[in-house]
């Protein structure tokens, strides 16, 4: 049993593997893939020259010294989102005043002409009495052959008469123009005032959407530039906190010299000092990518001249109660708004939808125009060579059309439309909610925050003095080197700490005024209370080498903090 199993097993793969191996062979005959360059060849490339920005450039001195309101305002004056959402807002207009023309009758005028032939076979018995009429009359018909270049006579028995019938083939050559002068007035259309309503509401929100793009750029202009304040205060204290760590290690390694200290001791400060000299080039990196952030909401082609005018301090404080600002967000949140406006929106498709159960009356004038020259079409003989026709005919008339049947088409749409409505309305009152939680939430980051940046700003000055006692308490022979790395260590992060702080409670601050419309106040009482912290973090240099008795000199260079 079990042989006979192997053996269907091993005809299963063979079955399988056996076409797969058949196939393999057709893969490497396809035709190999043109290289990249070839293929960007294809087609043909942008017709005409590159679009260039007509923007006059930022000077040096502009961006070396920028304020946080410039920076707001330049980027109002130059990023091309805003001036990409007024031009959303001018077609919105103009799709309003073209629902608005469906009012106005329409005109239409078209002209053709060209040369046209026609042959005609006119049939008739020698004895009937059309042809005793044309031999006898002034008409000029005959039974015989026409001479005229445009017939000739032809001779046909027929059968059922037992008699000979006479055949005029008639050739008719003309150059023919006609014209045409509609004018088409929809007096009633049920389709007009649901089409203006909704184009105004379209209008609406166009405008909405522009107001919301200009308030969120500049909200992040002025975070990029908080960043950019941020990057700044990380380099400047990372430049003072490895001096720092240069004077420790130089006073360890002189130290050491004289036997006071150990290799541990020196190898603890080298340490410190390779950890803080990571940290300063990562917040030359960080300052560099706020830079070209920054530059890119203002449109700066030399990021790298954009510095900030004003050192990182608090920007004011939230002096608004929560319902307050709850009730002004509400009012002044345009997302609010075009929610509403959705709704309208999708009213105003269920009526068009609705349009072909209505009728519609259009008043419809026509002036039809036609000229002829050459040989013109006549009905039978006689011929008139070199004819020459006007042809004008008027006509007006008043046309009803409705749909009263098409299987509840309009209907369901209209139905779907309705829903989409609904839709709307939840949608309108989510939003409502997400603002609300919003401006909540920042509301207590910003309370939170502020308490939380005095007590940094508290945090980083007794570190800095923490560090500057144990590190004369170390010089004394009082202390270890492990206490003073350990102090070295709680002043970098409680700097950290202050800058992170103070950082994010001014974007907060700008936040919750972009939310609500209400304006940020400034705060006498934070700055007193925080001063600036960061402006004290060198150690004594000539102190501390005269407390342990060495030259005050380093062995290597100390880079400028400007």
């Amino acid at each position: 049993m079990r042989k006979s199993l192997g053996t269907l097993w091993a005809l299963s793969l063979t079955g399988v593997l056996v076409p797969l191996a058949q196939a393999t062979p057709a893969l490497a005959e396809l035709s190999p893939i043109p290289p990249d360059k070839k293929v960007e060849t294809f087609g043909s490339a942008w017709p005409g020259p590159v679009p260039q920005e007509e923007l006059p450039p930022l000077g040096k001195q502009e961006l070396s010294n920028l304020l946080l309101e410039q920076a707001a305002t330049l980027a109002d004056l130059r990023n091309p989102t805003l001036r990409a959402a007024w031009e959303a807002v001018e077609a919105s207009q103009a799709n309003l005043g073209a629902a608005y023309a469906s009012w106005w009758p329409s005109i239409n005028l078209s002209l053709n002409g060209g040369p046209s032939g026609t042959t005609n076979f006119y049939s008739y018995s020698p004895n009937s009495i059309y042809a005793k009429l044309g031999m006898s009359g002034s008409s000029g018909l005959s039974s015989s052959s026409s001479t005229s270049s445009s017939s000739a006579s032809l001779s046909s028995y027929s059968s059922s008469q037992n008699q000979v019938l006479t055949t005029h083939v008639t050739t008719q050559s003309y150059f023919q123009s006609i014209g045409e002068l509609q004018g088409i007035w929809k007096v009633l259309d049920p389709v007009r005032a649901p089409s203006i309503w909704k184009n105004k509401y379209l209008l609406r929100q166009a405008v909405d959407s522009y107001i919301i793009a200009k308030r969120d750029n500049r909200l992040n202009t002025q975070k990029a530039f908080v960043d950019l304040q941020q990057a700044h205060a990380q380099v400047l204290t990372g430049r003072q906190i490895v001096r720092n760590d240069q004077i420790l290690l130089a006073m360890a390694m002189a130290k050491k010299q004289l036997g006071v200290a150990s290799k541990l001791d020196v190898a603890k400060q080298e340490t410190l000092l390779f950890a803080d000299q990571a940290n300063l080039k990562t917040a030359e990196q960080n300052f560099a990518v706020a830079q070209a952030a920054l530059a890119a909401y203002i449109v700066a082609s030399t990021p790298d001249l954009l510095k900030p005018g004003t050192e990182l301090a608090p920007i004011g404080q939230w002096s608004h109660s929560l319902p307050e600002t709850l009730l002004a967000a509400e009012q002044y949140r345009k997302v609010i708004e075009q929610r509403l406006l959705d709704v309208k929106t999708k009213q105003a498709d269920a009526q068009i939808a609705l349009a072909p159960y209505r009728p519609t009356v259009e008043l419809i004038n026509t002036l039809l125009w036609t000229k002829s020259a050459g040989y013109a079409g006549q009905a039978g003989p006689p011929y008139v060579f070199n004819a020459r026709s006007d042809s004008w005919n008027p006509a007006s008339i008043l046309q009803v059309t409705i749909t009263p049947f098409d299987g509840g088409q309009a209907r369901l749409k209209a139905e779907a439309f309705r829903r989409q409505s609904e839709q709307s309305l939840q949608t309108y009152f989510n939003t409502l909610n997400e603002v609300r939680r919003d401006v909540q939430q920042q509301y207590s980051k910003v309370v939170a925050g502020r308490d939380v940046v005095i007590l940094t700003a508290r945090q980083v000055g007794a570190a800095n003095e923490a560090l500057r006692v144990q590190s004369l308490r170390f010089n004394a022979g009082f202390g270890n080197s492990t206490d003073v790395v350990q102090s070295q260590l709680n002043l970098t992060q409680a700097v950290a700490s202050y800058i992170t702080a103070l950082a994010e409670y001014n974007r907060q601050l700008l936040a919750i005024s972009r939310s609500s419309g209400l304006a940020i106040v400034s705060d006498a009482a934070l700055n007193k209370k925080v001063g600036n912290p960061l402006a004290n973090l060198r150690l004594d240099q000539e102190l501390l080498f005269r407390r342990a008795g060495v030259a005050p000199s380093l062995p290597w260079p100390v880079r400028s903090d400007h």
